[in-house]
């Protein structure tokens, strides 16, 4: 079946829209490349703001159109069915806004969720706007848990500051929320980087107070509760294991021990369980 051509200064604006307000998108598997690359300028209206010289891809972002979305990505690459993230990393708007903070702004999971997949591993899974704010901060803000989870999946990185010295996890724990999307930020911390989470807990802000103090202030109980768990968690949790690394004990079980230079004070029992690297000399004791 030949592909149409309709040429782009042939559609109005009203007629595009038509285009890509369609349920399905089997009229946009007859269309060719130029039809799919449209640089005719499209206005639309963005939280109050009008956003001229949209194409395609964006808009359906904007209005929240996987299925085109997919398609439309999956075309502009260099090869199809491969999908880019230099499709979608450009700067859309004078915000300097791209597709991915876009769907975003919009609560426009599904596209976030073809994005984010199709953009990693990429720096855009962390790309920030003018004022840093990352795409994991814009989701925080916005209050979705789903699309905060996607981002976190593909590599948003919970500890990157903005340009008010905020994390996005600073963020989730400010956030009038409730603390959903604040537990799920702290735990993917702890699995990733506990020391990270540790460091946090212990440091001192406003007043010499460290988190904990600070929002017991606040009269915040429900994040009072939630870092004491935090605290918990890293407390308990068992030391990482260090390569190479064994006891008196346990060498003296594996028959390691051999000659040794190393102080007669580590044979007493307080040092039974002292930690040494391989390769250091002990007395032979078989």
């Amino acid at each position: 079946m030949n592909s149409p051509s309709w040429p782009a200064s042939n559609l109005s604006q009203n007629e595009m829209e038509k285009y890509l307000e369609k349920d399905d998108i089997s009229y946009l598997a007859t269309c060719d490349r130029s039809f799919i690359g449209w640089p005719h300028p499209l206005t639309v209206d963005l939280l109050g703001k009008t956003i001229t010289g949209v194409q395609p891809s964006l808009y359906c972002a904007i209005k929240n159109k996987p299925k085109h979305l997919h398609f439309l990505l999956c075309n502009l690459a260099h090869y199809p069915c491969i999908p880019s993230p230099n499709n979608i990393t450009p700067r859309y708007t004078p915000d300097g806004h791209n597709l991915l903070h876009l769907s975003i702004i919009n609560n426009s999971t599904e596209c976030v969720k073809i994005i984010a997949k199709y953009a990693y591993p990429s720096e855009l899974i962390n790309l920030p706007i003018r004022n840093k704010n990352t795409p994991l901060h814009l989701a925080i803000n916005t209050g979705n848990l789903e699309i905060v989870s996607t981002l976190l999946k593909y590599g948003a990185d919970p500890l990157i500051k903005n340009s008010k010295n905020d994390t996005p996890f600073h963020l989730a724990l400010n956030s009038n929320a409730g603390t959903d999307i604040a537990r799920i930020v702290g735990n993917y911390i702890i699995e990733k980087t506990p020391d990270a989470m540790a460091s946090f807990l212990t440091e001192k802000y406003c007043r010499n107070r460290t988190p904990i103090e600070v929002f017991k202030q606040l009269k915040r109980t429900e994040i009072v509760a939630l870092l004491t768990e935090f605290q918990q968690m890293i407390e308990q949790s068992e030391p990482p294991k260090k390569k190479d690394r064994c006891t008196i004990k346990h060498c003296s079980q594996h028959k390691r021990i051999q000659k040794c230079h190393i102080c007669f004070e580590l044979f007493c029992p307080k040092h039974i369980d002292m930690h040494f690297h391989k390769g250091d000399e002990l007395f032979d004791l078989s």
